[in-house]
């Protein structure tokens, strides 16, 4: 893993890159609190829309998080539980989803829901076959780390909030989108950190 810390937007950061997936988005989160005691964590990406009302560009923030893939039920657990513990549904920082909303934006929306987490590239042929999706958990939008996320802070008792911008639809387009609206959502991203990183309350 790389680090780069400095100063972004007057406040100092620390910044690092994941990968792709659960268990390299909770590596590098545990490693980061490990050794550098964050008093928050921000996390940043693109995701697949599901909510037909969201535009690729817009932005979601995670009022929840869940790991859409955690399948227990055959032992009675709620799909997405963390087998003995609580942990089904992780909520974003309060103040932190209060910041972020207030971003002034024209050209894209932003929305506050549930972000559902999975080691799966989704394609419409899937999400029709997995109906819970929305159904059930009512996902906004699907991607692969958020509440990988989300769990490590929990249990280390650190403030987050995952944010993600829609890059594609989550159907059989989903390449082509993300090729040809990438310089767009990450400038719509990369306009609400700004936002959020001045508008931090001080520690």
């Amino acid at each position: 893993f790389l680090f780069y810390q400095g100063q972004l937007f007057k406040q100092p950061v620390l910044i690092a890159k994941t990968g792709i997936g659960k268990v390299m988005a909770a590596a590098l989160c545990q490693k980061i609190i490990d050794q550098y005691s964050p008093r928050l964590v921000i996390f940043s990406g693109v995701a697949g829309g599901l909510d037909p009302r969201l535009a690729i560009g817009d932005i979601v923030l995670g009022a929840k998080t869940i790991q859409h893939d955690l399948d227990t039920t055959e032992f009675g657990h709620l799909r997405g539980t963390v087998p003995g513990t609580d942990y089904r549904f992780l909520t974003g920082d309060p103040s932190l989803l209060k910041i972020a909303q207030s971003t002034p934006a024209t050209n894209f929306k932003i929305h506050q829901g549930t972000i559902l987490t999975g080691d799966q590239f989704m394609t419409k042929k899937k999400l029709q076959a997995n109906s819970y999706l929305i159904e059930d958990l009512d996902g906004m939008a699907i991607e692969m780390e958020g509440a990988s996320i989300a769990l490590v802070c929990e249990l280390n008792h650190i403030p987050h909030l995952i944010v993600r911008v829609i890059s594609d639809k989550a159907d059989e387009k989903a390449t082509t989108d993300f090729e040809q609206f990438l310089p767009m959502a990450v400038s719509h991203l990369s306009h609400v950190i700004k936002h959020l990183l001045e508008n931090l309350p001080k520690p």
